[in-house]
């Protein structure tokens, strides 16, 4: 089980999510602290060097 298998959970987790997206998409919250992240960037950089497209496998 995934322990969300009781209408009343599944119901109370699809009432949060389109709350929580109602709200995001209103602007009226956001996922991330602005001075916690600045600070975050400050010590450890963007890691920007870390998203990459991938890459294709070489194959012989």
């Amino acid at each position: 089980q995934t322990g969300a298998s009781h209408e009343t959970d599944i119901a109370a987790a699809a009432r949060f999510a389109v709350e929580t997206a109602k709200a995001y998409g209103g602007g009226r919250l956001d996922f991330h602290d602005d001075v916690e992240f600045d600070q975050l960037v400050s010590r450890y950089g963007s890691l920007a060097h870390l998203q990459t497209l991938g890459r294709a496998s070489r194959e012989s």
